[in-house]
């Protein structure tokens, strides 16, 4: 997968190192990291080795968490408003349904969106879904 002379870490790091020195070109470094202190950014990091074949590597971020706090994900459209201001790479997200107040409507929910996936070209729904509430 990777060069020998390099692991996945190798690699990753990189990809941040590249993000620091973007947001430091464009003098946003500092107020950046004045921003997620205290959080944790959650994304998936692709490359160029996956089913479907990336052009670069890349994070696609989808969450933030606050660190030592019982709040699980931060407002969904708040994350995306911060990854946007830094010209972060996003995940692409779509809203399936407003209350999930049962058992029932969740099944109902996840039923509809498998049948979806199944069906779907892994060119329009790539390697899979993940839920966020």
């Amino acid at each position: 997968m990777y060069r020998e002379s390099e692991s996945l870490l190798e690699v990753l790091a990189k990809y941040w190192f590249s993000i620091i020195d973007n947001l430091q070109i464009k003098n946003l470094l500092i107020s950046f990291k004045q921003e997620i202190e205290g959080l944790t950014l959650h994304g998936q990091f692709v490359d160029t080795f996956q089913f479907i074949k990336y052009q670069n590597n890349s994070i696609f971020f989808n969450g933030i968490t606050t660190n030592n706090n019982s709040q699980i994900v931060f407002d969904i459209p708040k994350s995306f408003e911060l990854f946007v201001k830094y010209n972060l790479n996003i995940a692409s997200i779509e809203k399936i349904a407003d209350n999930l107040n049962s058992f029932n409507d969740i099944s109902s929910v996840l039923l509809k969106f498998y049948d979806i996936i199944q069906s779907s070209s892994m060119m329009i729904h790539e390697e899979g879904c993940v839920r966020y509430s």
